[in-house]
């Protein structure tokens, strides 16, 4: 997304900092050691990007194991009551099956994750157009930085069963 262009102001847990960001009525003092730099923000972008993109695969993946027809737990037998029983149950953890199930699913807590970020970007990137529009240099370095950022790490770590990540074989 271009950099000049309005984030629309949500209903989600940041969505009064977004508008109050969008008025000009949001404010944070700093001390004189710290400085305000287009990276940071562009990197945060990239980021938030990066992590929706993964937050959407893992639903994808919730939402597949909830609709496996077969799970190989004895749910065929009508003698196995318990394996009748079981397989709703996990089926209903990944994703909701019917109107009936709980929200506590893997499939609506990525959801609630995805609008969290979703509102971090938002509210960042609103940031970032105020100081663009005070500020040609920030404004050029950011926009400059959001064309060229290198990827994101997230999503491209993948850690092997068994091995405790900077330590190796558990």
């Amino acid at each position: 997304m271009a950099y000049d262009s309005k984030p629309v102001a949500t209903n989600g847990p940041l969505g009064s900092l977004i508008t109050a960001a969008q008025n000009g009525q949001l404010s944070v003092s700093y001390s004189t050691d710290v400085t305000v730099n287009a990276d940071e923000f562009a990197l945060i972008e990239r980021d938030c990007v990066a992590m929706k993109a993964e937050l959407r695969k893992l639903q994808v993946q919730a939402q597949s194991i909830s609709d496996q027809s077969n799970w190989g737990l004895g749910e065929n037998e009508d003698r196995l009551i318990s394996a009748k029983t079981l397989v709703p149950r996990l089926r209903s953890k990944a994703a909701k099956v019917n109107s009936s199930d709980s929200d506590n699913n893997l499939f609506d807590i990525f959801q609630k994750h995805y609008r969290i970020v979703d509102d971090y970007q938002n509210l960042h990137k609103e940031i970032a157009q105020q100081y663009c529009a005070q500020d040609e240099q920030f404004a050029a370095e950011y926009r400059k930085l959001l064309a060229n950022a290198p990827a994101s790490p997230i999503g491209k770590t993948t850690t092997q069963p068994g091995v405790t990540p900077g330590i190796g074989l558990s």
